[in-house]
């Protein structure tokens, strides 16, 4: 199998614009996601599709506990997160959790394990687990499970502590919970007073209230919230800018994002440039954005819309 697979947003882009015997040589040449993607559209090519894969780790599914047994032996993270859903997919949580404890702990072991816990419905072992090692990513997923079970206010008090101790990243979580549970309003208000304060670089978590106060049709005030913020600072950063960009571009003033972002003294810079390339992408202007674009997922959606596939998978598959 092939260890490189292109992204799902271009096989995507692919199957859209008509290219699917593409797909699915670039399938039968070991490429997963044209696999699941193509199996996904055709239900009943699946299992032709999906059997090569049966056993390597890329379709669990469709390999029996003991290759996955094998494949997880050599302590791989990869293959135990695999074998450790498949178990609590079979209702064998206490199996799935003893596997992920015993791997050498980060981030992502973290994650699984508060996962594991939440879904099998064990909150307070998630709740010691959040109290101690598990830190704000079991805190995450907690306060997702509380508010999954109509508990939000609680939900809501879990991330207090952190809110208090200036923690951005609790914001940021808080923020998108209550947004996702239909109290936009809350998170807004909650976002706008902490930004101000809050230290250090602020365009992530902007945003994160950009994005909210878009899904309010609060766009102006989003602006408005990044103006401000800019006149705090000193000026306006290519950050900020690029941000301010955005909102312009998702509410339908894409040729104004456009003429600004070309007009400010850094939109050569390519951070800058792929957020110019989409939004000619958007607008139509698709030799303009192939201009602009370096290769990557974005410049290889733009060359199919072109008629050029072909051309855009030999940009993303080198090997």
């Amino acid at each position: 199998m092939n260890p490189h697979s292109i992204p799902r947003t271009v096989v995507g882009a692919l199957l859209e614009h008509g290219h699917t015997d593409l797909v699915r040589r670039l399938a039968e040449n070991g490429d997963w996601h044209c696999a699941d993607e193509l199996a996904r559209k055709r239900p009943a090519e699946a299992p032709q599709l999906l059997r090569p894969f049966a056993g390597t780790g890329w379709w669990p599914a469709a390999g029996t506990l003991e290759l996955l047994r094998g494949h997880a032996a050599g302590g791989a993270w990869g293959p135990v997160r695999m074998l450790a859903y498949r178990l609590a997919g079979l209702g064998r949580y206490d199996e799935a959790l003893e596997l992920v404890r015993g791997q050498v702990p980060h981030v992502d072991q973290v994650r699984v394990l508060a996962d594991l816990l939440a879904r099998d419905g064990r909150e307070e072992q998630l709740r010691e687990f959040a109290a101690g090692a598990g830190g704000e990513h079991a805190v995450t997923r907690l306060a997702e499970m509380l508010a999954e079970l109509g508990r939000m206010d609680e939900a809501v008090v879990l991330w207090q502590p952190a809110l208090e101790d200036g923690s951005p990243n609790a914001a940021y979580h808080l923020a998108g919970l209550l947004a996702r549970h239909g109290r936009a309003g809350e998170a807004i208000a909650m976002l706008m007073p902490f930004i101000r304060t809050m230290t250090g670089d602020r365009d992530w978590i902007i945003g994160r209230l950009s994005e909210t106060m878009i899904g309010q049709g609060r766009a102006d005030e989003a602006l408005a919230f990044i103006d401000e913020v800019a006149a705090a600072e000193g000026g306006m950063s290519l950050e900020l800018f690029v941000e301010r960009s955005r909102v312009l571009g998702t509410t339908g003033r894409t040729e104004q994002a456009i003429v600004e972002l070309r007009a400010h003294s850094e939109g050569g810079e390519p951070y800058a440039a792929t957020i110019l390339g989409d939004l000619l992408a958007q607008a139509g202007r698709l030799d303009e954005a192939e201009a602009v674009l370096p290769p990557g997922e974005l410049l290889a959606t733009v060359l199919i819309r072109q008629g050029r596939a072909d051309e855009a998978v030999r940009m993303l598959t080198p090997w």
